[in-house]
Order: structure tokens, then C-alpha cells, then sequence
């Protein structure tokens, strides 16, 4: 049963991937957003926004990124 939900999940994964235009570096993005679609579709599943919060925060966490390094690695000065 587990697998078969996976495998779903899988899927459903792909198809947002493809749907977007393929885009890279946002496979844990879909993959919440297919999990979070699968799970409140069973039959009986709540419909919480604790699923969709936390399809949400996997959404920030992927797309942190560092602060960009000035070129040349030297500061600026200002002359008095």
C-alpha cells in the first residue's frame, strides 16, 4: 500500500515538474506539493493547512540561497 502511494506520489511529481516547464532545483517543491495533493485526496483526509504549511516551508527551505560575493574581494573605500 505504502509503494502504491509513493509511486502516486512519484507521478503526480513529475507531472507538476513538466507542467512548469521542467525547471531545475525544485524537485523537493514538487514532491510536497504532489504528497500534499495525494494525502487530501484519500478518502477521509482531513483537509488541514498543517499539510499545505508544510508543502509551504519545504517550499523556503529549497530556495534559500547564500548572499552573492562582490567581484575582486576587496572593500570599498571612500576618500575624505
Amino acid at each position: 500500500m505504502k509503494d502504491d502511494t509513493e509511486q502516486h506520489i512519484r507521478d503526480r511529481a513529475y507531472q507538476i515538474w513538466q507542467e512548469e516547464g521542467q525547471p531545475e532545483g525544485r524537485e523537493h517543491e514538487h514532491w510536497a506539493r504532489a504528497r500534499t495533493e495525494i494525502e487530501d485526496a484519500r478518502p477521509g483526509a482531513a483537509k488541514s493547512g498543517e499539510r499545505r504549511q508544510r508543502a509551504s516551508s519545504t517550499r523556503k527551505t529549497a530556495t534559500k540561497r547564500a548572499p552573492a560575493k562582490r567581484a575582486g574581494g576587496r572593500k570599498r573605500t571612500t576618500k575624505a
